[in-house]
C-alpha cells in the first residue's frame, strides 16, 4: 500500500496449501491494493488540506488579534488557543527572557499548583539543554522521547512528559523567549508540527516587537511632553529676564541721560556766562574744564562697557598684591566715609599670594563697589 512514493502498509492473504493462489488472484489482490492505496492517498490529501486550512485559520485569527489589540496579554491568550487547535499536545507554556533568565507568562494543561509554581520560578537558560540549543541554532527544537534525551531536566508534573518541542521568539535577530508544547506520548511531534509551532512563535515575537515599539513611542511622547514643559518654563524665565533687562536698560538710559545732561548743562551755562562777563572767563573756563573731563570720563565708561559686553577688552595681566591694591582704594575713600559719618576699615589677609590681574580694571571694580557701599549705607 503506497501513499505517493512511500510505503504505508500492506494487504496480506494466506492459504494452508502451497501454490494455491492463481495468477488471476494475485492480479486481483494487486488491483485491490492499488485501490486501497488510492483511497489512502485521497484521505491523506484530505487530512493534509484540512490541517493546512486549520493552520491558516488559526494564524489568521491570531493576526487579527494582533491588528485589533496592542495588549500583549490578549495576543498571548489567542496564541495559546490556536496552538491547541493546530498541534495536538497535553501542556504548554510561553516564556520570556530577560538577561538570560526565563519567566513563564502563559501556561496551560497543568494543575493549578503547577501553574502557580511555574509562573513564580525563574529558569536559567544555561541550565537547560533545550534552551541552549535554541539560542545557538535559532530554530525549533524537538525532543522525540525525553527518556532517551541527554540532559533532560524534570520537575513537578513534568515527570510524565514523554516528548517535547520548543520554538524561539525572534525579535530583531534576538531571542526574547520561547514557546513550548509537551505530550505524554513519545514521538508525538513531527517536523511539520515544529514548522507550525514556529509560525505561532513568530506571531508572538511580532506582538512583542509591537509592544516594545509602542512602549518606546509612549516613553518618547512622555519625554517630548516633559521637554516641552521644560522649554516653556525656560522661555517664560527668559521672558522675565528680558523684561527685567529691558527695565534695567531703561533705567540705565535714564541715568546716563541725567549724567550727561548735568555736565552739558554746565558747559552751556558757563559759555553763556563768559559771553556776558568776559572778565570772569578764567573761573568759568576752570569749571568748563572739569565738566569736560567729567563728560569724557562718562563717555569712556560707556565705551568700556560696550567693549566688555562684546568681549573685546584686552587685559593687561601682571602680578598683583591684592592687600596693597585694596588698601590703596580704602585709603582714598576714608575721607568720603568720614564725611558721611561711616566707619571704613580694612581687614587684610596675611601671607596672601600674588595673583595675575589687570590692575586698572580691578581698580575700577573696587572703586565702584566702595562708592556704592558708601552711598547706600545708612
Amino acid at each position: 500500500l503506497f501513499i505517493g512514493d512511500e510505503v504505508a502498509g500492506s494487504i496480506g492473504l494466506s492459504r494452508n496449501k502451497a501454490g494455491s493462489f492463481t495468477v488471476q488472484e494475485v492480479t486481483l489482490a494487486s488491483s485491490i491494493a492499488a485501490a486501497v492505496s488510492q483511497s489512502l492517498y485521497a484521505a491523506h490529501l484530505f487530512t493534509a488540506e484540512r490541517e493546512q486550512r486549520n493552520l491558516a485559520e488559526a494564524l489568521l485569527d491570531t493576526a487579527m488579534a494582533l491588528n485589533r489589540s496592542r495588549a500583549l496579554g490578549v495576543v498571548l491568550d489567542r496564541v495559546q488557543t490556536n496552538i491547541s487547535r493546530v498541534i495536538p499536545h497535553d501542556s504548554g507554556n510561553i516564556m520570556l527572557l530577560e538577561k538570560g533568565i526565563g519567566r513563564v507568562v502563559r501556561c496551560w494543561g497543568y494543575s493549578p499548583e503547577s501553574e502557580a509554581w511555574m509562573k513564580q520560578f525563574r529558569f536559567s537558560v544555561d541550565d537547560w539543554t533545550t534552551f541552549r540549543a535554541m539560542l545557538n541554532t535559532r530554530q525549533t527544537y524537538l525532543v522525540a522521547d525525553v527518556a532517551n534525551h541527554p540532559g533532560w531536566v524534570t520537575y513537578g508534573e513534568t515527570v510524565t512528559i514523554r516528548s517535547h518541542m520548543g520554538a524561539p521568539l525572534l525579535v530583531d535577530e534576538q531571542i526574547w523567549g520561547f514557546v513550548h508544547v509537551d505530550s505524554l506520548q513519545p514521538y508525538a511531534f513531527t517536523p511539520l508540527h515544529a514548522d507550525h509551532l514556529q509560525a505561532f512563535a513568530n506571531q508572538v515575537a511580532l506582538a512583542l516587537h509591537n509592544t516594545h515599539l509602542h512602549e518606546q513611542m509612549e516613553r518618547h511622547a512622555e519625554l517630548l511632553e516633559q521637554k516641552v514643559v521644560e522649554r516653556t518654563a525656560d522661555l517664560a524665565h527668559a521672558n522675565e529676564e528680558l523684561r527685567a533687562l529691558a527695565q534695567v536698560k531703561d533705567e540705565f538710559v535714564a541715568h546716563i541721560s541725567h549724567e550727561l545732561r548735568t555736565p552739558i548743562t554746565n558747559l552751556i551755562l558757563r559759555q553763556a556766562l563768559i559771553e556776558r562777563m568776559p572778565e570772569k572767563q578764567a573761573k568759568h573756563l576752570d569749571v568748563m574744564r572739569r565738566e569736560t573731563l567729567r563728560l569724557n570720563r562718562i563717555i569712556e565708561d560707556l565705551l568700556q562697557l560696550s567693549r566688555l559686553d562684546r568681549g573685546r577688552v584686552a587685559l593687561d595681566l601682571v602680578a598683583l598684591d591684592l592687600n596693597a591694591l585694596v588698601a590703596q582704594y580704602v585709603m582714598d575713600r576714608l575721607p568720603m566715609a568720614e564725611n558721611l559719618g561711616l566707619t571704613l576699615t580694612l581687614g587684610q589677609r596675611l601671607y596672601l599670594p600674588s595673583v595675575e590681574g589687570d590692575e586698572e580694571m580691578l581698580g575700577q571694580v573696587l572703586s565702584v563697589l566702595l562708592t556704592n557701599a558708601l552711598n547706600y549705607t545708612p
